[in-house]
């Protein structure tokens, strides 16, 4: 009697031992397929952080620009003299802006490489842990 009890045990802890290592698969499976779509988002916003970087570009030229023209503008005002006065203003004020672009341009640069040094970040911490499974 006590050999069948013992073969029954033994069965037993093996259906539980072979239920236990199915699930761990299953929880394995789902890790791997979470982590390669974290992967997957992680890759489109370093491409959107390239992209914002492109647009930044572009700012940075309309910002030269209208600093140029602001400039152009307070030599035009200088050279009509009395009756540029009002012009003179408008174009300090364009400088003004070209200026501030130019700041939240930096600012807007600086948030952008600190997400791309967050993302790189992450990425090895994935590869780390795509090791590890």
């Amino acid at each position: 009697m006590k050999i069948e009890e013992l073969i029954r045990t033994l069965t037993e802890s093996f259906k539980q031992i072979s239920s236990t290592t199915q699930q761990l698969v299953a929880s394995a499976m789902e890790v791997t397929e979470n982590q390669n779509l974290l992967n997957s988002e992680i890759v489109k916003v370093r491409e959107l952080s390239n992209e914002t970087n492109v647009i930044l570009g572009y700012i940075k030229d309309i910002t030269n620009q209208t600093k140029m023209l602001g400039l152009n503008a307070s030599i035009e005002a200088a050279i009509v003299g009395d009756l540029g006065k009002g012009f003179s203003v408008v174009a300090k004020e364009i400088r003004n802006l070209a200026e501030n672009s130019k700041e939240t341009s930096k600012n807007i640069a600086n948030l952008v490489e600190k997400i791309q040094t967050l993302v790189e970040k992450t990425m090895q911490v994935l590869k780390k842990l795509q090791h590890l499974l």
